[in-house]
Formats: structure tokens, sequence, C-alpha cells
């Protein structure tokens, strides 16, 4: 995960729970976030959506790729046969 994601999510819990919570390790952090949200609604917040997200965003990636090498292979191919003239 980059900083920037990162950053956006705690402005975000910020803005949502009008709390900041320092924490001062994992360990730390993991029981504040259970004691305070528990472990289903605490640690397992967002995991249907990633579950959604993932397979999207690898469809997406590799159509992306395939439509470039197609597109590349192509410009190759054009490229090649300007030269053979």
């Amino acid at each position: 995960m980059c900083l920037l994601s990162v950053t956006v999510c705690l402005c975000a819990a910020v803005a949502v729970t009008n709390t900041t919570h320092i924490y001062t390790s994992i360990l730390a952090s993991l029981r504040y976030i259970i004691g305070t949200e528990g472990v289903v609604k605490g640690l397992y917040k967002g995991l249907s959506m990633n579950w959604i997200k993932g397979p999207i965003a690898v469809g997406i990636s590799f159509t992306t790729f395939e439509h470039a090498q197609r597109g590349l292979r192509r410009l190759e191919m054009f490229q090649q046969d300007d030269s053979a003239s």
C-alpha cells in the first residue's frame, strides 16, 4: 500500500470518528482496534470490497496488457514493412 493511500485512509478515519490515536507499535494498534471495534468489524472492515475489487483490477490489467502488446506488435510489423521497401 502506498504512503498516499495510507494517509488518505487515516484522514478519512479521523474525519469519521473525530478522534486521533497514536499507535506506538503494531501490537498496541491491534489491541486498540480489537478493544474498540472488535475482531470482525475492526480487522475485516473493507475485506469484502477488496474481494470484489481484486478480480476487477486484475481483469483490467490483463486486458490493458493484451491490447498494448497487440498494438506494439502491429506497430513493429508496420515499421518492418517500411524498412523493407
